[in-house]
């Protein structure tokens, strides 16, 4: 497994940090004009529903993607993400990514945004 097998406990008093990135082979992470549907077409290639915690979407991946993703993702408290991705993403349609609490790294973040509760770190 990739990933530590982690349960999630009221007793825990340090959570874990994971880090993951996505690219191609060949070392991309996005075609011409920030086009990842191809990195991504995994999402919709497979025979089992998966429902994303936060949004209406439903992926169709293979029933081993779903159950590595569903433990994963179970296991995630928030997202920490740099000021480019919210961009390309924008800005996910105002709502952040899998219903997660998100952080934005950035030092330039948009005017709009800055308020109590903003997600810019």
């Amino acid at each position: 497994m990739l990933y530590p097998e982690h349960e999630q406990t009221k007793e825990a008093g340090m959570g874990k940090v994971l880090t993951g990135f996505t690219m191609s082979l060949d070392g991309f992470i996005a075609g011409p004009n920030d086009d990842i549907r191809r990195l991504f077409k995994w999402f919709s290639s497979g025979d089992t529903p998966f429902p994303v915690p936060g949004t209406d979407m439903v992926f169709q991946i293979s029933s081993a993607s779903a159950e590595f993703i569903g433990e994963l993702w179970g296991s995630i408290g928030a997202l920490v993400t740099g000021r480019r991705d919210f961009d390309v993403s924008d800005a996910w349609g105002g709502k952040p990514p899998y219903g997660w609490p998100s952080f934005i790294v950035t030092h330039n973040p948009p005017q709009e945004w800055l308020k109590d509760g903003s997600p810019f770190t």
